[in-house]
């Protein structure tokens, strides 16, 4: 599966020629990332003391009733946590492979201190990251040899980010124009609230950190990140615009709630 799913990987990007790569940006070491979302909360076979169960009989506790004890009741709350892990997993700069199974470049894992690992101490660190999630994380160390994976799998990366940033700018654009519009309105309209867009604009904070954080794994130094084509400089634009944004229609809001 793995090697099947690279070597599709490698075939698209050779039909591709929009990529172009610099010579920091090729990339051999990578971990193979899969997860078991049960982890703790479904894997497990829990056996229930006869003294509580009502018939007195030993039993395995039911994938249902583990649920309920953990939390989920029920099985759309356990995948709705397992398309959260999977948003998390990617933001770290994972490329997917299958519905469990992930490609995770050495290069962008590092540590709480901001330091590259080594394959060991990457396995560690994901591992250590999935107890903390609930999530039983199996690693794989996974090195590229020839220059045409290298160069093929290195692409394939390189353009997700780039997709990913696009996607990302495209939605701040749009976050924004919502913004604007709520301005409008309340300019208009003193009876309307604005209950609930300080989330929204927390939400966009983490987003654009998220962006940075990757780029600079991704880069090996700050003034590298500023130069690549992911155009931080653009995320950080808009994102200041829309804390600017929010700012005006908070203190609007003041106003109309003083001149009452």
């Amino acid at each position: 599966m793995v090697l099947q799913s690279v070597e599709k990987m490698i075939e698209q990007m050779e039909k591709d020629k929009s990529v172009a790569l610099l010579k920091n940006e090729y990339l051999t070491k990578y971990l193979v990332v899969g997860y078991d979302i049960e982890g703790r909360n479904w894997s497990r076979h829990i056996r229930l003391s006869s003294a509580s169960t009502p018939d007195g009989i030993r039993r395995n506790i039911t994938e249902a009733e583990l649920a309920n004890l953990r939390g989920y009741g029920d099985r759309e709350r356990s995948n709705a946590k397992r398309n959260r892990f999977r948003e998390k997993l990617i933001r770290m700069g994972a490329m997917f492979l299958s519905q469990s199974l992930y490609l995770l470049p050495l290069k962008v894992i590092r540590n709480e201190q901001g330091n590259e690992l080594d394959i060991t101490g990457a396995e560690e660190w994901l591992k250590a990251w999935g107890a903390d999630e609930d999530v039983n994380i199996h690693v794989m160390g996974f090195s590229l040899e020839s220059t045409r994976s290298i160069e093929g799998v290195s692409k394939a990366f390189k353009k997700i980010l780039t997709d990913r940033f696009e996607e990302m700018e495209k939605h701040l654009e749009s976050a924004h124009n919502k913004l604007l519009d709520l301005e409008n309105q309340v300019a208009q309209d003193q009876t309307k609230t604005i209950r609930g867009i300080h989330r929204i604009v927390e939400a966009i904070d983490k987003q654009t950190l998220d962006a940075q954080e990757l780029i600079n794994r991704y880069s090996d130094d700050e003034d590298e990140a500023k130069r690549n084509q992911f155009n931080l400089t653009k995320l950080v634009a808009l994102k200041e615009k829309i804390a600017q944004t929010y700012a005006t229609i908070v203190a609007m809001k003041e106003r109309q709630r003083n001149d009452s």
